[in-house]
This record gives structure tokens, sequence and C-alpha cells, in this order.
């Protein structure tokens, strides 16, 4: 059994998505609100089980409280995925455009800058300032592109990886490898919640 909680299904005071489309020259990004309708977790969870067993043996769904994401096997930089101030905010940074037909080198994003105009934008009194989701590890760190999982705290600890693909001048082929990531930026793309990351409900599925 996996337990899954989803940015979409989490439940929201005030849900909305922001879609930030920048570059690091400009002091702000063009950013856009929009308001999202999310349903409470006791419908979702009535859908999943009358939808699941159509592709399942077994399924369970429940609502229940989170589990300590800080310990094992999560692993994450905070507690949980609530905001009970304001709610979680989905923030849609960049976009395929910036990544197809090749990589726009120059869309490169600054996570601590990212949740501050957010935070001011919105006039979030709460104050998150963590984040879960994935995107495009920074090109300009790394010199190339890579996968990142963003796990962190822009006022704390992280728990963010890189996945890259080193080449190896001896064989001519290239090694996987996983780095931990501690420097709060992305290029290209990037999708993920900003929360108070404290303790609320969610779907064990």
């Amino acid at each position: 059994r996996l337990f899954a909680s989803s940015h979409l299904i989490q439940r929201f005071w005030f849900p909305l998505c922001l879609s930030l489309l920048p570059s690091l020259k400009k002091p702000m990004y063009p950013l856009e609100v929009q308001s999202l309708n999310v349903p409470s977790l006791t419908e979702v969870k009535e859908v999943l089980s009358r939808s699941l067993p159509a592709f399942f043996e077994e399924v369970e769904v429940e609502v229940t409280p989170c589990p300590d994401l800080r310990e094992s096997p999560y692993l994450s930089s905070f507690q949980g995925l609530s905001s009970p101030g304001d709610g979680n905010v989905i923030l849609d940074v960049g976009g395929v455009d910036n990544l197809l037909p090749r990589p726009n080198k120059k869309k490169l994003y600054d996570l601590s800058d990212l949740v501050r105009q957010a935070v001011e934008k919105l006039g979030l009194t709460s104050h998150p300032t963590c984040l879960v989701g994935a995107g495009a590890g920074p090109c300009h760190v790394y010199g190339m592109n890579s996968e990142l999982i963003c796990n962190t705290c822009i006022t704390g600890s992280s728990t963010s990886k890189v996945a890259l693909m080193i080449p190896q001048e001896e064989t001519g082929k290239e090694k996987h490898e996983v780095k931990d990531d501690v420097s709060n930026k992305s290029s290209v793309l990037l999708n993920v919640m900003l929360t108070e990351g404290k303790p609320g409900e969610v779907l064990r599925i």
C-alpha cells in the first residue's frame, strides 16, 4: 500500500493557481492568479472508491491524518501538507515551451524570489515557505539539464534532490547520479505546491 497525498486533492481554504513565466533579468516575475474549484477529500475518496476497483483487485481509500513526513520513509523537509492559515497555493512556473525545440537557458528561477512574490501578491498572512513538487534542475548551477525533486523550506532545511546524466569519457556512456540540492533554484519549468507544511487530513490509498 502506498501513502498518497496529492496537491490536487489536498484541502485548500483559498485554492489558487499561479502561472509564472519569468526571467531572472526582471525584478519581478509576470504573474497570473486563477482560482481553482477543489473538491473535498471526502468527495474524492468516494470517486476513487468507486473507480479504482476496475483496475485493482484490492482497493482501500480513506481520509486520515497525515503522518509526520519528516520521518522514514518520507524524509521530507516539513511535517505535513496543510496550510490552515491561507491555504495551499500551486505554482506553475515556466513550461514546455521553454524546453522545446531547445532548452531556453535564460529561463532561470530563484525559489526564494518566487515564494516572496507569491506571498506578497496574494497577501498570505501565514507566510508559507515550504515547496514540494518537481521540475527542471538549475542548469546554471550544474551546467547541464537535470531533474529536480523539490522538497524544501525556503527559510529552513532542504531534502531536494537532482538527477543528472554524467558523461563518462573513458566509456563514452553516461552515468546516472542523484545529488542533494540546496541551491533553491530551478530553470525552464517547475510545478510545485507552496504550503505551510503543517499536519492535516490527507487521502491514504
